[in-house]
Order: structure tokens, then C-alpha cells, then sequence
């Protein structure tokens, strides 16, 4: 006789739109059952939920050179950093808005490299003022949770790229977001030379891991 309400001999098929290769069968807290990715490799290893990478590069202010933009002034326009989705297994990602909503609480693992270029020209001075910052925030549930910047020197111009790390673990749960904000601070002795400083977006990249 049957040991439980539903017993099964042989295959079973549930198909409700969420279902897809190496997908498992769970229960959020009411019972009611989906078909997930599992967080944790058959190696044990943490499974890559997100990455992001690529795109045009941003020519800072859109064009009208630097200026101050510190988080919670008047006046502050960051840029959000967005990058083309490379991967989103439960797709959380929106490269529209480069936000990450997570649909699963757990616990995270944020790894980002921002890439900075100031190319030089032998017709162009570089900037003409003192000193200034970039900043690249990473904002959870839109509160500041970790912060890197890079100095940006008077007359100082690279061949090469300045990379921006960030890299934090964080307990998320269902229907915080994720997004990583770039602004400048201390700009006001620096001219409006807007042709050269940039952030490549080509090179830049984004990954999230559930742990």
C-alpha cells in the first residue's frame, strides 16, 4: 500500500514555465514549489548567478566635463554603471538599468573591476586644475555598502588603464537590489577637458556568486 499521500512509480513531469536543465524542485516557505537553479555546483564549488561585462565607454558628464558630485547633495548625478548581460541563470540582472534584484536569500559574493582610461595626446595638455577623485560605489538596496576611488592628477596622463576593484560578501534577501555607482568629487580647480577621461565599459566587468 501507499506510504504517503502522493507515491509514484515511474516518471513524473511538472512543467509550469520555470523548469530547465539542472534545475531542482524547491519550496519557499507556503509550500509552493519552483524549479531553481541549485546555488552549489556537484563540485561544491559556489555557482556564477550573474556576470556582466562590456558595453560602449562612457565619456564622463555626458560631454560637459567634471564636476562635483557628492552622494546626498543637491545636484548629484552619478552614473550607474551598466554592463551587457553575459550571464543570469534566474534572470535577476536588468542591463538597463545595470540592477541586480535578488529573488533568493542567501548569501553573496560581489567581485567588479571598473576600468579608467585617460589617454594621452601629444596636442592636449591634460587638465589644467589641481587634483580630483572617481569614485565607484557599490550601492545595496540604494545605501552605500562599499566604496574604492582612484586620484585623478593634474596633467597626469596614462597609456594604460586604472582598474577599480571591488569585492564584498553580503547576506541578501528577495527584493534587494544591487547596482554599482560612479561619480567625481573635488573637481572645481579642473578645467571642462572632457575628450580623453573615461570609463571602459569594454573592459569593465561584473560578477555575482551565491555561496
Amino acid at each position: 500500500s501507499p506510504a504517503a499521500n502522493l507515491d509514484v512509480a515511474g516518471n513524473v513531469k511538472i512543467a509550469d514555465g520555470t523548469q530547465g536543465t539542472g534545475k531542482v524542485l524547491t519550496s519557499d516557505a507556503n509550500g509552493l514549489a519552483s524549479w531553481k537553479t541549485p546555488p552549489i555546483t556537484s563540485n561544491g564549488s559556489p555557482i556564477l548567478y550573474v556576470s556582466a561585462k562590456s558595453g560602449t565607454d562612457i565619456f564622463w558628464n555626458n560631454g560637459s566635463g567634471w564636476t562635483d558630485s557628492t552622494p546626498g547633495t543637491l545636484g548629484w548625478h552619478p552614473f550607474v554603471l551598466k554592463l551587457n548581460e553575459a550571464t543570469d541563470i534566474n534572470n535577476i540582472y536588468d542591463p538597463s538599468t545595470g540592477k541586480i534584484t535578488i529573488t533568493e536569500e542567501g548569501l553573496y559574493y560581489i567581485d567588479s573591476q571598473i576600468s579608467y582610461m585617460n589617454t594621452p595626446s601629444s596636442s592636449n595638455p591634460g587638465f589644467d586644475g589641481t587634483s580630483g577623485h572617481l569614485f565607484c560605489e557599490l550601492f545595496i538596496s540604494n545605501q552605500p555598502s562599499s566604496i574604492e576611488n582612484i586620484s585623478v592628477i593634474r596633467g597626469v596622463k596614462s597609456t594604460g588603464n586604472s582598474t577599480i576593484n571591488i569585492n564584498r560578501t553580503v547576506l541578501l534577501k528577495p527584493g534587494d537590489t544591487i547596482q554599482i555607482l560612479i561619480y567625481s568629487y573635488e573637481t572645481a580647480n579642473m578645467n571642462n577637458d572632457h575628450t580623453y577621461p573615461s570609463i571602459q565599459r569594454s573592459v569593465s566587468n561584473f560578477e555575482l556568486f551565491k555561496l
